[in-house]
């Protein structure tokens, strides 16, 4: 999907860089299981925090996401009426942010 985002072929991104479509592949399900993991340990930081996306939070999010997209406020929050997956994604976007915030604050950096 990303490679038609920018308007090319599978074979034409292999051509690009000097790849076969298989070392593609294994790449690309690489990244997705590092995804899978970042995911996971987010989604149980969060537990273990009791970290949720309040609604003022969520809104501010929709405001923010009808925004980038040239629409209301009000037509964005129809579209999560009609499609639970927005509302999803949108929850799940605010949690990571809230996740994330929390592991940068807690970090302790050592430069070497």
């Amino acid at each position: 999907a990303q490679l038609a985002h920018q308007g090319l072929t599978r074979q034409m991104y292999c051509q690009f860089t000097g790849s076969s479509v298989e070392q593609m592949k294994a790449e690309a399900r690489k990244d997705a299981a590092n995804s899978l993991r970042v995911t996971e340990a987010v989604l149980k930081i969060a537990e273990l925090e009791n970290i949720t996306a309040e609604e003022p939070e969520i809104e501010h999010t929709l405001k923010h996401v009808a925004q980038q997209n040239g629409m209301t406020f009000e037509q964005i929050k129809e579209l999560c009426a009609n499609d639970s997956e927005i509302e999803k994604s949108v929850v799940h976007s605010v949690v990571t942010g809230k996740v994330l915030k929390l592991v940068r604050e807690a970090a302790e950096i050592t430069i070497v």
